[in-house]
């Protein structure tokens, strides 16, 4: 009796979380859909006061697609979530860096979680709640939360606690990040301490320094200088690319970005992933490269044959093969 009863108990288990799992789908696609009815904006604000985490942080999110504000103060939002260290809470905090300006009442939850002692207090570990949530380091949830600071409201960082090794780790998975970082409030300050990493023989820590610089101090020629080296030398990663991507966004000439993506659109799954997505930024600059498009199109890759499609029907529609 014992393994049918255990059973039974896991099928139900599984019913609950896939059906949690679908109402937290169901709230981020009203915030995708991105209309803003009576009835959508009662159901996302109802989600909020959710027991579950994930359904209440998908409704969030779709109340900010939707150009909205919470009902509740957003920091009172914020608040109902566990804190641990795992995906799933760095997740949120990640998007609310992602608030920009949009997230200034978050700030003080967020200078909180930049409290190393206060970190290393919280669980960790395999969160069950709605899926698998790997666990994460202290350090890299504190740098989680000091990017996110940066991102809304550069003036609120204390450059005497900011750990930029750990910072410029969380900064290697998210280059979009660095291109989020801009303000004039504590700029120097926060410059200096990045300085020195831009003549980092690590091209990755030393291209994601010159970013943030870039973006705190838009004509410092030392960081365009080592950007340039980071977008010109080695192999042709995803890395170089970005390198290369952030060079342009500084100085507008498209030329060696278009020759790199189109390099790039023949590499290993990823690489020819950012190559596509880069070409649509550059939009008409990239009209050249529509026959290595149109190759990429018929790749053993099925994510970089979808993101040249989605750059071809970007730059130019019309060369788009026909479906049957």
């Amino acid at each position: 009796m014992e393994p049918v009863w255990r059973t039974r108990m896991f099928i139900q288990w599984m019913s609950d979380e896939e059906k949690e799992r679908n109402r937290s789908y169901a709230m981020e696609a009203l915030g995708g859909i991105g209309v803003a009815s009576p009835e959508v904006i009662t159901t996302l604000q109802h989600a909020l006061n959710d027991t579950n985490d994930q359904v209440r942080f998908s409704a969030l999110k779709a109340i900010y697609a939707l150009h909205l504000q919470p009902e509740r103060p957003l920091a009172e939002v914020l608040n109902s979530f566990s804190p641990r260290r795992d995906t799933s809470f760095k997740d949120i905090v990640d998007w609310t860096g992602h608030l920009g300006s949009e997230g200034q009442d978050a700030l003080p939850w967020l200078q909180r979680l930049t409290a190393f002692d206060y970190m290393n207090r919280l669980p960790e570990g395999v969160h069950t709640n709605m899926g698998w949530d790997l666990a994460v380091s202290t350090e890299d949830l504190q740098a989680a939360a000091t990017l996110a600071i940066l991102e809304i409201d550069p003036s609120q960082i204390n450059p005497r606690e900011v750990n930029s090794a750990h910072l410029l780790r969380q900064f290697r998975f998210n280059w979009e990040a660095t291109k989020r970082v801009r303000g004039e409030s504590n700029a120097t300050a926060v410059v200096t301490i990045l300085k020195p990493f831009l003549i980092s023989s690590n091209s990755v820590q030393a291209g994601l320094a010159a970013n943030i610089v870039l973006g705190l101090a838009p004509h410092d020629e030392q960081a365009l200088q080592t950007l340039r080296r980071c977008a010109g030398e080695g192999d042709l990663t995803v890395d170089r690319l970005n390198a290369a991507e952030s060079l342009w966004m500084q100085t507008s000439n498209s030329q060696e970005m278009l020759h790199l993506s189109v390099e790039g659109l023949k590499l290993s799954p990823g690489t020819d992933q950012v190559a596509a997505e880069i070409l649509a930024t550059l939009g008409e600059d990239a009209r050249p490269a529509i026959p290595a498009l149109k190759d990429a199109l018929w790749g053993q890759d099925q994510y970089g044959r979808y993101t040249a499609g989605e750059a071809l029907q970007k730059i130019a529609p019309e060369e788009l093969p026909p479906i049957y």
